[in-house]
């Protein structure tokens, strides 16, 4: 320990006389967990934003085969009629908590904006669409009043949109609103312009409803009430509960932003790899001397190879830190909309969690640990030994990496790690002895067919995994030629010139 500490200590201290190889580290980590904390930060702000908005204890009955409420739409008397359905909760009135409402599309321009709008939902609403969303307030002027055209705006829309603020007249396919007030839910519901819901189907022609919200009557409330609207003939409806539906609806953009982020950092990852792998084998190079002063006067060749692993890890943390850093400075909270399951505009804001960061950090790490790991262990064992050692770790690396970054569950990515560390270490022994095989072959340069043959059937199954199909054919031909080659120490170059 003491031998790693004081040779880790030399290393740290001589970065600033390697500045510029050290910041490629530091600057390209940077970069691969500022892209990839933002584009999951939007995900996140989005997800949030939706799932915020339902309710476990409340159920949201859309028309047969409706994958949102746009696209739903049945008449009065089917509402009247789903309202009476079991399950739904009654309040001290004796009436059912439930709301029969209306979804419009409208346009409003954006701030700046002079000529193109963005579409927007006009959610016409009865007094219950209130109580059943017992986190809306609201925090400017009041609610509008029935049979008017009156606007309620969330504040998303007001801060986001022209003309939404109280006492602005907004023009919407050939009608006037007046704003009368702003609310504010903390979810997508900050997203919609709220009216009355019968002025809303007057104004727009609409005859009957896109949904009905309703609150369930205990636990098993829901399957109640699918029963029991089921059974109905003169119904075709499907029911969920609100905080699934509005899952639902996050899945798909959550999978396209998770794919998009997975796709780039890899990318990016690669690059930083490949970046790690230069600077460290550099470093490595430029202390060779060092190094080998190092050993000569005692030190082992673990120390020294731990001391560079740690050297790339402390760069890799630098460079994740300030990533994270860049990331939550410029886009935590900040606001933007997109086109939800409505077609319509959904305004959210970028969510950094701590654990966002956590996974960018990890990343930076595991991508430090995979690029400096061959150059560490060559800087002090030859090639064979290296290859046998870094085999498992480095493979369980990159499988940690991909699984980081893919946002696998912790008992998953344990139990795939744990696979595939054992796979490698009986494939790793395979190949070292094969490779020792085939090394003191080499060396002598001559050798009977019988050997050749059994050399090249070895050579086969860790040629195809570990030196792929080019270095494969390199391995063959050092196998059947007959000149004397030294490989214990860079069998690569020799490889090469057999090429």
């Amino acid at each position: 320990m003491s031998q790693t500490l004081a040779i880790t200590g030399i290393n740290l201290k001589s970065v600033p006389e390697r500045w510029g190889p050290s910041l490629v580290i530091v600057i390209g980590l940077a970069g691969v967990v500022a892209v990839f904390t933002a584009l999951l930060a939007m995900a996140e702000g989005f997800s949030s934003a939706l799932q915020a908005s339902g309710r476990s204890d409340a159920a949201i009955i859309m028309r047969g085969g409706s994958s949102a409420e746009l696209n739903s739409a049945f008449d009065r008397d089917s509402a009247l009629l789903i309202k009476d359905g079991p399950g739904i909760k009654h309040g001290a009135d004796g009436k059912p908590e439930a709301a029969a409402e209306v979804i419009v599309i409208t346009e409003l321009l954006k701030k700046g904006e002079t000529q193109t709008g963005s579409n927007m939902t006009l959610r016409g609403v009865e007094p219950a669409s209130f109580t059943l969303r017992p986190k809306l307030k609201i925090v400017e002027g009041r609610t509008f009043q029935t049979g008017l055209r009156e606007l309620v705006v969330g504040r998303g829309v007001q801060r986001q949109y022209e003309g939404a603020d109280v006492g602005k007249t907004l023009r919407m396919r050939g009608s006037e609103w007046t704003v009368v007030g702003v609310f504010e839910a903390g979810d997508a519901t900050d997203s919609e312009l709220w009216a009355d819901v019968e002025v809303a189907q007057s104004t727009f022609g609409r005859r009957g409803y896109s949904s009905v919200l309703a609150a369930l009557d205990g636990s098993d409330a829901i399957d109640k009430l699918k029963a029991g609207l089921s059974a109905d003939p003169r119904l075709n409806v499907d029911v969920q509960t609100q905080q699934a539906y509005f899952s639902g609806q996050t899945k798909q953009f959550r999978t396209m932003i998770s794919i998009l982020a997975g796709v780039v950092t890899i990318i990016m990852g690669l690059g930083a790899i490949f970046a790690a792998l230069n600077t460290m084998y550099a470093a490595v190079s430029a202390r060779a001397r060092e190094i080998a002063t190092l050993r000569a006067i005692g030190f082992g060749a673990m120390p020294v190879t731990v001391s560079v692993l740690i050297e790339a890890l402390v760069l890799a943390l630098v460079g994740g830190a300030i990533g994270a850093l860049i990331a939550y400075v410029l886009f935590n909270n900040v606001s933007l909309s997109t086109l939800s399951a409505n077609f319509t505009q959904v305004v959210f804001s970028f969510r950094i969690t701590p654990a966002l960061l956590l996974r960018g950090l990890a990343i930076a790490l595991l991508i430090g640990f995979v690029g400096a790991l061959v150059p560490a262990f060559q800087s002090a064992y030859s090639y064979r030994k290296t290859w046998a050692i870094v085999a498992v770790p480095l493979v369980v690396a990159l499988v940690a990496l991909i699984g980081v970054v893919t946002g696998m569950s912790a008992a998953s990515l344990l139990r795939t790690l744990l696979t595939v560390a054992v796979v490698t270490a009986i494939h790793s022994a395979i190949w070292y002895f094969t490779a020792g095989a085939l090394l003191k072959s080499a060396e002598r340069g001559q050798r009977s067919t019988i050997v050749r043959l059994l050399l090249s059937v070895l050579a086969v199954v860790p040629g195809i995994v570990l030196f792929g199909p080019v270095l494969m054919v390199a391995t063959f031909r050092l196998i059947w030629s007959g000149e004397p080659r030294n490989l214990s120490r860079d069998p690569l170059l020799e490889m090469s010139k057999a090429l």
